[in-house]
């Protein structure tokens, strides 16, 4: 049997499926990098459940979360404006999402 990463750890089942994450981050066990998929994956309404469901971070965690959204979309935006545009896109709506996320919440 494989060894485990000492970050790896099984789900408590008491606990909201959205926690359910394992954070492989350089900075372990910050939970900012496991908030970015808020303006990375999800939109409108999912995005507002994603972030009430997760409400108990506070204003400084989600400020260090969208510096985790913001980074590789930043710098993809030029890198794959040619080879994978549809990428650049995602970019460019992920850094917007989390322009107007700033608006809403500050």
């Amino acid at each position: 049997m494989a060894a485990r990463r000492p970050t790896a750890r099984q789900p408590d089942r008491r606990r909201r499926p959205a926690e359910w994450v394992i954070d492989f981050s350089p900075r372990r066990g910050d939970p900012a990098a496991d908030l970015a998929p808020a303006w990375w994956t999800f939109t409108g309404d999912a995005r507002t459940l994603y972030r009430e469901e997760l409400a108990d971070y506070g204003p400084e965690v989600w400020w260090r979360a969208r510096g985790w959204a913001l980074l590789p979309s930043l710098t993809g935006i030029d890198y794959y404006r040619n080879t994978f545009p549809r990428m650049a896109e995602h970019g460019r709506r992920t850094v917007t999402a989390v322009l107007q996320d700033i608006e809403r919440f500050g």
